[in-house]
């Protein structure tokens, strides 16, 4: 870095706006390794008064810059540690701003991140070391950083998002593969972030805790979770150690946005058809009664067992033609219905012809035939719209 990037990055600083409470601005400028100890005095910024703060002039730049002169903006270039606990300018470090002449500091002038972060930006220095990765950061428009936010906006920004939603880092980097070894987003994670932290986000977010998280575990523990919404879990004890212990909402909010997202649910739907088949969910609710599961719709099966519930009680001359008309209406509203639309439909006017030759198994009047035709044609227009 040369020093014209630093006046001008110091310029900058300068014409900020004061912050509330702020009668002016005071800078520290860090030069521990006294790079530019040769350069100060060259140094000149308009209406900026340049100290330089010594070994043995502590005390007296502390009168400087509350009694002699309380009003200009300082610029305080220092080579000394400020950490100890004598200095008398530890209040005035705690109300002025702090620079550093190295790339980190530039980046985090640039970003508005604050010095006392200045360590945690520094973790992910290989992150911030490209300039388009850089402008996707800066594009988020974080108004406070924290360690928490900027963590999240280097996940963003590695999942190609625009905000700081976990729950869509989580969707992006499950939708690309369930093989960690061939998740492009996983992999950055490993040269940009760090995956550790990944995970603890998940951990924290939605309650998986493995010593060996994979992303299929973690599908499977979200699925099976928000399952146990809907079916009481002593019909899961086969696969319980997939549900969540705490924060099981989180994994219900999460499978329900995906499912209903507008072109996303179509992985979604791929990904289901998968994991049902790895839970053997056919042997779980195939020995439950279709009470137990009328309702629930976070896997295809329940659709395929409902169709064969049915067709298998019409076939058993089982004549409770009121239950199956509610169960198809039911289900008219749920995830899977139009991937079963016509095998339902065909159900629906198969219930239909049972109900109605069962009342009318001793004949009935042409006109009424006639007048009940009509109506079973108009209820199959208002079905297919």
């Amino acid at each position: 870095m040369n020093i014209d990037e630093i006046i001008n990055t110091l310029k900058t600083t300068f014409c900020e706006p004061l912050d509330d409470g702020e009668q002016r601005k005071i800078v520290f400028w860090f030069d521990k390794d006294q790079e530019f100890v040769d350069y100060i005095d060259e140094i000149t910024i308009e209406n900026v008064k340049v100290h330089k703060l010594t070994e043995g002039n502590s005390f007296y730049t502390k009168y400087l810059l509350e009694e002699e002169d309380p009003a200009s903006h300082y610029l305080i270039y220092t080579t000394q540690n400020m950490g100890a606990e004598d200095n008398w300018l530890l209040d005035t470090l705690l109300y002025s701003k702090s620079f550093y002449a190295d790339k980190i500091s530039l980046i985090m002038n640039e970003l508005k991140i604050d010095s006392s972060l200045r360590s945690f930006v520094k973790k992910y220095e290989k992150f911030f070391g490209n300039k388009d990765r850089l402008r996707k950061f800066k594009a988020l428009d974080i108004t406070t950083f924290s360690e928490e936010t900027i963590e999240l906006a280097i996940m963003g920004v590695l999942c190609n998002l625009k905000s700081l939603d976990f729950e869509d880092v989580v969707k992006v980097i499950l939708m690309d593969n369930l093989d960690d070894s061939e998740n492009k987003y996983l992999d950055l994670m490993g040269k940009f972030f760090d995956i550790q932290v990944f995970w603890k986000y998940v951990s924290e977010r939605y309650g998986f805790e493995q010593s060996n998280p994979t992303l299929k575990g973690l599908f499977l523990h979200l699925t099976v979770s928000a399952l146990s919404y809907v079916i009481e879990e002593r019909h899961l004890s086969l696969i319980k150690n997939y549900i969540a212990t705490r924060n099981k909402s989180n994994a219900f909010v999460f499978i329900d946005h995906w499912m209903h997202h507008k072109t996303d649910y179509l992985v979604f739907d791929q990904l289901a058809e998968m994991a049902e088949k790895e839970i053997k969910l056919a042997d779980i609710v195939n020995q439950l009664p279709v009470e137990e599961f009328k309702t629930a719709d976070t896997f295809p099966y329940f659709d395929k067992a409902i169709i064969m519930y049915i067709a298998n009680s019409l076939d058993a001359r089982l004549e409770d033609y009121e239950e199956y008309i509610k169960l198809i209406n039911l289900r008219r509203a749920k995830h899977y219905y139009e991937k079963y639309q016509y095998i339902y439909e065909a159900l629906y006017y198969t219930v239909k012809m049972f109900e109605f030759y069962k009342k009318h198994s001793f004949g009935i009047p042409k006109a009424q035939a006639l007048d009940m035709f009509r109506a079973y044609v108009n209820d199959y227009h208002q079905m297919d719209t």
